[in-house]
């Protein structure tokens, strides 16, 4: 979830173990609960959920 300065903390609070880095500001996102650049990137897991899928159905074969 990309956010501003302003919503990392709210970020964070809907997260048991979140993880964070930083983006650099030539980034070109915007912030998911405004309109401002965003600032980081505050996500739960290390792969995206269409990979594990993707595993999964490789595993299922």
């Amino acid at each position: 979830m990309w956010v501003c300065k302003s919503h990392v903390k709210e970020a964070i609070a809907k997260f048991n173990a979140p993880h964070f880095y930083r983006i650099p500001k030539d980034f070109g996102v915007t912030c998911k609960y405004c309109s401002k650049q965003a600032v980081a990137n505050v996500y739960y897991a290390h792969k995206p959920i269409y990979k594990r899928e993707s595993r999964l159905a490789q595993d299922a074969m």
